[in-house]
């Protein structure tokens, strides 16, 4: 149990002004419900305050949920049912060549004059 706090008059006339503009204070920014008396600003100001508690909190309603169906697997027991993709080469005559230009960038090459352009680094 903690002792009684002792005040001389002059502290309270200084606490008296300060719990007016407080209160005053609350109102202006609209917390009505933040006002004290005096003496619970008392405690509050040297740290004895515990708030009153405010009622039963509202329960919060249960999350929604969708219900479950159950949906029958179209898998029949048969993993690989997808064919292997054939691979994918290059079969004509356009295109001459690949040529690798600064910073690793592949151009295909379609006749000797993007060849040399590309072989010295210039275009046109």
């Amino acid at each position: 149990m903690r002792r009684k706090l002792r005040l001389k008059e002059n502290k309270l006339t200084k606490l008296q002004h300060e719990h007016n503009k407080y209160n005053k204070e609350m109102r202006q920014i609209g917390c009505h419900k933040q006002q004290k008396t005096f003496d619970e600003y008392i405690a509050w100001k040297y740290g004895r305050y515990q708030p009153k508690l405010s009622g039963v909190t509202p329960q919060e309603d249960p999350v929604y949920r969708k219900p479950e169906q159950y949906v029958p697997s179209r898998n029949r027991g048969v993993f690989n049912q997808c064919s292997k993709a054939s691979d994918r080469t290059y079969n004509g005559n356009l295109i001459t060549g690949l040529a690798t230009m600064h910073k690793s960038n592949v151009v295909p090459i379609f006749n000797k004059d993007q060849a040399h352009d590309l072989a010295t680094m210039r275009r046109g």
